[in-house]
């Protein structure tokens, strides 16, 4: 099982690998054509970038988000984007609306200050994820 976590961990970066590192700040991203079948337990670090993959369910069904933030070496939030990995039209209008104003919410705070988000742009269900994400993140980072 572990080592079944571990391989689609590796297959995912390599998929997604490419999209996100050529991805520019500050904009949400459509992802397509991944199956996500488990929920990420902890944030990855590639560099100056941490990475999550959240989803929670939604009425549509299932929805998922790549949450990535640049932290600098203080571990203030200089960037935060969000992958849209959704089907349903309604979800994407929700999670495009998150993720173009999650960042005045949270750029120029550290990560450690960032307090709960309070239904971002409309998203209730993509902010709680979001938040969620937040907490792991910071007692990964503690």
């Amino acid at each position: 099982m572990k080592v079944t976590r571990v391989a689609f961990l590796i297959i995912f970066l390599l998929v997604v690998g490419t999209a996100l590192a050529t991805s520019p700040p500050g904009r949400a991203w459509r992802v397509e054509g991944i199956g996500l079948g488990q929920r990420q337990v902890a944030w990855i670090k590639e560099g100056e970038y941490y990475r999550y993959i959240g989803s929670y369910p939604t009425p549509a069904g299932e929805q998922k988000n790549v949450f990535q933030l640049t932290l600098d070496d203080e571990g203030r939030i200089k960037d935060v984007t969000v992958y849209l990995i959704s089907k349903s039209a309604a979800a994407s209008e929700y999670q495009g609306g998150f993720a173009e104003a999650v960042g005045d919410r949270v750029v120029g705070k550290l990560v450690t200050n960032v307090g709960e988000l309070d239904r971002v742009s409309g998203a209730s269900l993509t902010t709680r994820a979001f938040n969620k994400a937040i907490l792991k993140l910071k007692e990964q980072l503690n």
